[in-house]
Parts: C-alpha cells; structure tokens; sequence
C-alpha cells in the first residue's frame, strides 16, 4: 500500500513537471529594439560629400544623429525626437521630420525606406566593453 501512495505520489509530481511550459523570452516592441546606436552602412541617396552617420535611439524617445566628415575634420550633431510603432518610425530632426517605414528589423541589422522610397541599412554599433 506504501509503494503505491509513493507510486502515486512521484507520477504526480513528474507529470507537472512535464507540463510546465518552458518559460520564452519576452519579445521586445520596435521602439525597444531600436533602442541603440546604429551606422549607416548603405544608402540609395547620393552624397556629393564623403562622411560617416550614426543614429542613436534613446528608451526615453530622444534621437541623435551625427555627422562625421572625416577628411574635413567636422562633426555635426543634431538632436531630434522618435515614435515607434509596427513597422514605423516617426521622427523629426532639427526643422526636418518624416515618417520612415522598417523593412528589416533584427538586433543587428535596421533596413527603413522613407517617403520618397529611398532605402536605408544600418548596423548596430556594438558598446565597447
């Protein structure tokens, strides 16, 4: 009678064992993903000018975007406002403010077209450790 309370007892427990779901990580919204600094790596404008961009998006929906003409020793900074919301990300920069739509979204790699169907990639910028 003892082995089969004990039986009993240790099927129970195995089976909630198995039932227990794996817990998943949460899946982030865009405006978290974006969260980061972010380096233009491929453009489809065409820049009369040689620089570097970076954009960073900040988790209290600030944007700053930096220009970086190397050959002429100038940096630019500009501060700007986001939104992110689905597959969209509404921006204004200075006097400048658009809607951009995201076509590929990863923790690594940000592809957006704007208004005028230009398409932009970005790389994150991994923090130096």
């Amino acid at each position: 009678m003892r082995s089969i309370l004990i039986l009993a007892i240790a099927s129970a427990f195995a089976g909630s064992l198995i039932a227990a779901p794996i817990p998943k990580p949460a899946k982030k919204n865009t405006a978290e993903q974006l969260i980061g600094v972010w380096k233009l790596t491929k453009s489809d404008a065409d820049p009369k000018v040689e620089y570097s961009f970076t954009i960073e998006f900040t988790k209290d929906g600030k944007l700053l975007a930096r220009y970086d003409f190397g050959d002429q020793n100038i940096t630019q900074t500009l501060e700007g406002t986001y939104k992110a919301d689905g597959d969209k990300i509404e921006y204004t920069l200075g006097t400048r403010g658009e809607t951009l739509t995201i076509d590929k979204l990863t923790d690594d790699d940000l592809a957006v077209t704007d208004p005028e169907k230009k398409k932009e990639e970005f790389s994150r910028v991994k923090e130096k450790k």
